[in-house]
């Protein structure tokens, strides 16, 4: 079990995921709908992974994110991290949960088999944001120089989106996964 405190403080919200949580618009909605914290309230949460046996890239920028907002807002937040299946495992490790959730070293983003770049916070949009996903597609699949441009368009309108109009305290939040 990994998780910032163990212990369960009283009156903690308690937010058991027991579902697979891929990157699916309906998986992530019932993520979101099964996870109720919201900005104004000072109430302890709990996040408890250990039934879930999958995780998806957005759901891990979506864990990262409402983990980083409650440290802003300074309210007792926490995550059990699961205890398996192995690839799940794999995946909390290279996509950054683990680090976020018990302070652990960052993956190495070079690893030449991981098909994922971990989790980051941007405060603001620069140009070479997008570097990480370009090496991993590079490293994994062919990218012409035009998709190439197009793929790093995307990724820095979207960041820059975060940056001029969600008003957000902790940025925005990247996590990639490289998909069959």
């Amino acid at each position: 079990m990994s998780t910032i405190n163990s212990a369960t403080p009283e009156g903690e919200k308690q937010f058991p995921i027991d579902f697979e949580v891929d990157d699916s618009a309906q998986s992530l909605v019932n993520l979101l709908g099964k996870v109720r914290i919201w900005r104004d309230d000072s109430t302890p949460w709990h996040i408890d992974l250990r039934k879930s046996s999958y995780l998806g890239a957005n759901a891990a920028a979506i864990l990262v994110a409402l983990l980083l907002e409650s440290r802003f807002r300074k309210v007792a937040g926490r995550i059990t991290l699961p205890d398996g299946p192995p690839a799940l495992l794999a995946f909390c490790e290279s996509a950054g949960l683990n680090h976020f959730v018990t302070g652990s070293l960052l993956p190495d983003p070079n690893h030449p088999v991981d098909f994922t770049v971990a989790a980051r916070q941007i405060m603001q949009c620069a140009l070479s944001d997008p570097d990480p996903v370009i090496s991993l597609v590079r490293r994994h699949v062919g990218l012409s120089d035009e998709k190439e441009k197009y793929l790093r368009i995307c990724i820095n309108e979207v960041i820059q989106n975060v940056e001029d109009h969600a008003q957000s305290p902790i940025g925005a939040i990247m996590c990639s996964r490289l998909g069959a």
